[in-house]
């Protein structure tokens, strides 16, 4: 591999199905590549309103491809080789030379790893199901799972670099800039739900019901929920109902409602990893198989309250875990300690990048 200069090439998507947690990552990601004076190239299907607007903000370059699993491809593996042949196509068209590639979906296998292994560049893979074989020099799984230091085990080379759990969560910078000047948590009951990019379950109105069924005039609740979700006017009748509750459209970062929330509520997938950077409270509600094995691994070491998706009444259960766990704040003396995510996991991974360029 010659040396190239410090251009990196991302490929991911974002819809409403699959929600916002994969750009979420890699703008991280970016973001920290960006302040190290490296070139960022997206090849990217979905990437619109606040995504888009906060890669703008980076001063990324964008290659907008249609909607990732199109129905003219009918199988993955099909799949797999048209999206690499259009990603290496579009890399040669523009005369793009990248140092590194980051792939990050569960769409994206050794067949699309070994297709791109044209452009003569490294790959960087994002993953947190180790469920298929992948061909990369470096890895990044910032889950915390039973079993996270073997699970790529015969999935990944012997020479592959791993970044493994929450030290190596990819978050805006906001966060590690945020997390050491906020308000003592005991001080108010400010209550932020936000379920990100997906939430198929609806889970966004049951949270907003809960809040509006608990008797304490004293709470607040900032609601970060876009005008098309197909609850939203749900939520916004109850809104208009209830003045404790503030309505907020996707916004590029949550760090400054997570900075002076009590209890946040959301999924349990990357927005966990915001939630403990800046040391609030959660409840947690997994969305998808994939943030099953994660709202596990919290709950395991009492990082959140987990609620079951399939149980009933997920509005009753919600109402029942923000009373006890705002109970538990405004007893809480002031918590100062160090947290299992600082916020530097972008960096940590973007310094190893970019050393690697000159080698």
């Amino acid at each position: 591999m010659r040396n190239r200069s410090r251009t990196i090439v991302f490929r991911f998507d974002a819809s409403p199905s699959i929600g916002h947690g994969h750009a979420g990552r890699c703008l991280a990601l970016a973001a920290a590549l960006r302040q190290r004076c490296c070139r960022v190239v997206l090849v990217a299907a979905g990437l619109t309103g606040v995504l888009r607007a906060r890669a703008s903000v980076l001063g990324c370059d964008f290659h907008d491809l249609d909607s990732p699993l199109a129905s003219t491809v009918p199988t993955l593996t099909e799949f797999e080789r048209d999206d690499a042949e259009r990603t290496v196509a579009i890399c040669e068209s523009y005369r793009i030379e990248p140092s590194w590639i980051v792939v990050d979906g569960y769409h994206f296998g050794e067949l699309w790893h070994t297709i791109t292994k044209s452009l003569d560049a490294r790959l960087l893979c994002i993953d947190d199901l180790a469920n298929r074989p992948l061909r990369c020099e470096a890895l990044v799984d910032q889950n915390l799972v039973c079993g996270l230091e073997r699970r790529y085990d015969g999935l990944v080379s012997a020479s592959c670099r791993t970044f493994l759990g929450p030290k190596y969560a990819l978050l805006a910078p906001e966060y590690a800039a945020l997390r050491l000047n906020q308000e003592p948590k005991g001080k108010t009951k400010r209550i932020l739900v936000s379920f990100g990019g997906a939430d198929p379950i609806n889970a966004t109105e049951a949270a907003v019901n809960a809040v509006a069924e608990l008797d304490e005039p004293d709470i607040e609740a900032d609601v970060v929920i876009s005008n098309g979700h197909r609850c939203f006017p749900a939520v916004q009748c109850v809104a208009s109902r209830d003045s404790r509750i503030n309505l907020h459209q996707p916004l590029p970062t949550l760090a400054p409602l997570l900075a002076r929330a009590s209890v946040a509520v959301g999924g349990a997938g990357a927005t966990s990893w915001e939630r403990l950077c800046m040391n609030v409270p959660s409840i947690a509600i997994p969305l998808a198989d994939n943030q099953r094995p994660i709202a596990l691994g919290l709950a395991a070491h009492g990082l959140a309250v987990v609620i079951n998706p399939d149980a009933p009444d997920l509005t009753g259960r919600l109402k029942s875990a923000l009373r006890n766990t705002l109970a538990e704040v405004c007893s809480m003396p002031p918590r100062h300690e160090p947290t299992l995510v600082d916020g530097e996991g972008a960096a940590r991974v973007a310094d190893h990048m970019v050393l690697s360029c000159s080698m």
